[in-house]
C-alpha cells in the first residue's frame, strides 16, 4: 500500500515535505544491498578506474541538478564502456509497471478513463448554451458555434508538442496531467464570470488546450502497464470513453440550460473536473524510462558511483549530453508529420480519412438540433438524450473488434517468431468493414432525418452506426501507423490529431452554411459520398499497402 502511495503525485509531495524520510524507496532503506549488476562498477571506482567523488563532486548537488551532462562525465573519466545502464532487478521486479499488482494497475485503468470522459465531456457540455448565445449577445449562429469549434481546435493543437514531450524520461507522464488539470480547473472557475462573447471564446480555446493532456498521453499510460496481448483490449476500451465523453456533455447540461442559466454548463465543468484532480493526484507514474532514470539517481547517491546511469542518460551521453532542444521538438511536432504526409501517399490517405470521419462525428453536434428539435419537436434536454446512441454504437462495435483481436491477431502473433512479423496491413481488416458501415449510417441518417414522417429512432440508428464505425477506423489506423512507421508514430499521431481537430473546427463553423445550402439530406449525403470514396482507398491500402511501404523511406520495410 505504501509503495503505491509513494509512486503517485500525492506521495511525491509527502516525500518532499518530509525530506524523503517518509515513503522511502527500497534503495533508500537501511540495509539495502546493491544488486550484483552494479558491483563491477563499484570495484572499478574503488580501484581508481572510476570517479573520485570526494575530489570532484558534491553528490547532493549532482542529484539536485538531475541527469549528468557529458562534460561532467568526461571530466570524471567516464567512457561508455564502463557504464552499466540501470535495468530492472529481475523479470519480476515489482517496480516494473508490467509487474504491478492488480490494485495498482486498477488505479490507472480507473483514473485514465474517468479523466478522459470528463475532459471530453467538456468539449460538448457547452453546446446547449450555444443555441442561446445569438439571442443573448446578438451574434450569428456561426459565431456562437465557435464555443465548440475553438475547444476542439485547442484540443488538437497542444497534442502536436505534448505527445513527443511526454516520451522524455525527465518529463514522464504525470507532470503534464497534474499541471494541465490544475490550470484547467483554475481557468474554468473564471470562465462563468466572463461577460463578453470574445472573452468566452478565448476561454473555450484555452480550456481545450489544457484539457488535451489525457487524450494525448492517456494511451501511453495504459500501454506502459499492459502486455502486448492485452493492449488492443485496453486501448479500444480507453477509446470508447473518448467517444463517450462528447456524447455525455449535452446529456448532462441539456436539462439545466435555460436563458437565465446559460452559464451553468461552465460551472458543471468545474464540478466534474474538481474530483478528477483528486484522482490524478492518486495516479501512479507509469513511464518505465522515468522509473529507471529515478532509480539510477538513487543508486548513484548510495554508491557514490557516477557511472551508474539510466539508458536515457547513456543515450544523452552518446548524443553529446544534450536534452532534446526546443527547436528539435518543434521540428518533430510541426514539420515531420507534414513532411511525411507530403511524401508518403499511405500516410496522406490515413490522415485525410481520419479527418473526414472526425468531420462526420462532430457534424452531429450541429445537425442534431435540426433533426430532433426542428423536425420532431424535442426539447434541448430530450435532444441531449439522443447522444446516448454514440456510446451504444461504440460499445457494440467492440464486439466484432475484440473477436478479431482474439481470433486473428493473437493467433498470428503466437504463430510468428516475433509479434513484429505480423504485417501491419493485417490490422486494417476491421477498418474494411467499418469503412462500409460509416457511409451506410450517414445515408440512413440523411434521408430519414429530413422529415418528421419517419420515426426519430431511424436516423438515430444511422448515427449509432457512424459512431461505432468511427471508433474502429481510428483504432485500426493508429495501430497500423505504430506498426508500419514505428520511428515516426508519435509525430504522426500528433499530426493526425491536429489535422482532425482543425477539420472538426472548420466543420462546426461551416455546418450552418452547409445545411442551409443543401438541406439535411443533401449536406449529410455529401459527407457520405466522400466516405464511399475513402472506402475504396481503405481496400486499396489493405491489398497494396505492403508494396507502398516498400517504396517509402519512412516505413518499416515489409518482411
Amino acid at each position: 500500500m505504501l509503495g503505491c502511495l509513494r509512486d503517485v503525485p500525492l506521495g511525491h509531495i509527502i516525500r518532499l515535505l518530509s525530506g524523503k524520510k517518509l515513503l522511502r524507496f527500497p534503495e533508500e532503506e537501511d540495509g539495502f544491498s546493491v544488486p550484483e549488476t552494479f558491483q563491477q562498477n563499484l570495484q572499478t571506482a574503488d580501484t581508481g578506474g572510476g570517479i573520485d567523488v570526494d575530489e570532484k563532486y558534491d553528490i547532493t548537488d549532482l542529484n539536485k541538478n538531475g541527469p549528468l551532462s557529458s562534460t561532467d562525465l568526461e571530466s570524471a573519466g567516464y567512457s561508455s564502456s564502463c557504464s552499466s545502464p540501470v535495468i530492472w532487478y529481475g523479470v519480476d521486479d515489482p517496480e516494473n509497471p508490467k509487474n504491478w499488482s492488480a490494485g495498482k494497475k486498477a488505479m490507472v485503468y480507473i483514473v485514465t478513463p474517468v479523466y478522459t470522459t470528463i475532459s471530453q465531456a467538456s468539449v460538448s457540455i457547452f453546446t446547449p448554451s450555444q443555441m442561446l448565445l445569438p439571442d443573448i449577445f446578438g451574434i450569428s449562429k456561426t459565431v456562437s458555434s465557435l464555443g465548440l469549434a475553438l475547444f476542439v481546435f485547442g484540443y488538437g493543437s497542444r497534442g502536436l508538442l505534448l505527445s513527443p514531450l511526454s516520451e522524455i524520461p525527465a518529463v514522464s507522464r504525470n507532470p503534464p496531467y497534474v499541471v494541465s488539470i490544475t490550470l484547467f480547473i483554475i481557468l474554468s472557475i473564471g470562465a462563468p464570470f466572463v461577460n463578453t462573447i470574445a472573452g468566452i471564446m478565448i476561454m473555450r480555446l484555452l480550456q481545450g488546450l489544457l484539457a488535451s493532456a489525457i487524450l494525448n498521453i492517456g494511451g501511453a499510460s495504459l500501454a506502459d502497464i499492459t502486455t502486448v496481448y492485452e493492449l488492443p483490449y485496453g486501448m479500444y476500451s480507453w477509446a470508447m470513453f473518448a467517444f463517450v465523453g462528447p456524447a455525455v456533455g449535452p446529456i448532462i447540461s441539456g436539462f439545466a440550460v435555460e436563458p437565465k442559466r446559460w452559464r451553468f454548463p461552465l460551472w458543471e465543468i468545474v464540478i466534474l473536473a474538481a474530483p478528477t484532480l483528486i484522482l490524478v493526484f492518486l495516479l501512479p507514474e507509469t513511464s518505465a524510462p522515468w522509473i529507471l532514470y529515478a532509480r539510477s539517481r538513487r543508486l548513484r547517491h548510495i554508491t557514490n558511483d557516477h557511472t551508474i546511469l539510466s539508458q536515457y542518460e547513456v543515450q544523452r551521453m552518446q548524443e553529446g549530453g544534450k536534452s532534446p532542444s526546443a527547436s528539435a521538438l518543434l521540428y518533430s511536432a510541426l514539420v515531420t508529420p507534414w513532411k511525411i504526409n507530403a511524401l508518403d501517399p499511405s500516410i496522406l490517405f490515413t490522415t485525410l480519412y481520419c479527418c473526414l470521419v472526425y468531420f462526420a462525428y462532430y457534424l452531429f453536434f450541429e445537425v442534431f438540433p435540426l433533426v430532433y428539435m426542428d423536425q420532431h419537436g424535442f426539447t434541448v434536454g430530450e435532444m441531449g438524450l439522443v447522444y446516448i446512441c454514440v456510446p451504444v454504437g461504440t460499445f457494440l462495435a467492440a464486439i466484432p473488434y475484440f473477436a478479431f483481436v482474439h481470433l486473428k491477431v493473437h493467433k498470428s502473433m503466437r504463430s510468428a517468431d516475433h509479434p513484429a512479423k505480423v504485417e501491419p496491413e493485417h490490422r486494417l481488416v476491421p477498418a474494411l468493414g467499418a469503412s462500409i458501415v460509416i457511409p451506410a449510417g450517414l445515408f440512413l441518417f440523411a434521408w430519414t432525418g429530413r422529415t418528421a414522417s419517419i420515426h426519430w429512432i431511424v436516423p438515430t440508428i444511422g448515427a449509432m452506426l457512424v459512431s461505432g464505425g468511427n471508433a474502429i477506423i481510428f483504432q485500426s489506423i493508429y495501430v497500423y501507423l505504430a506498426l508500419a512507421y514505428p520511428r515516426y508514430s508519435a509525430s504522426l499521431v500528433g499530426g493526425n490529431g491536429f489535422a482532425k481537430a482543425s477539420v472538426a473546427c472548420g466543420c462546426v463553423v461551416a455546418a450552418e452554411t452547409l445545411y442551409n445550402s443543401l438541406g439535411i439530406g443533401g449536406g449529410t449525403s455529401l459527407i457520405g459520398g466522400l466516405c464511399v470514396l475513402c472506402t475504396a482507398g481503405m481496400f486499396y491500402l489493405y491489398f497494396f499497402g505492403a508494396s507502398l511501404r516498400a517504396r517509402s523511406r519512412f516505413a518499416e520495410k515489409p518482411l
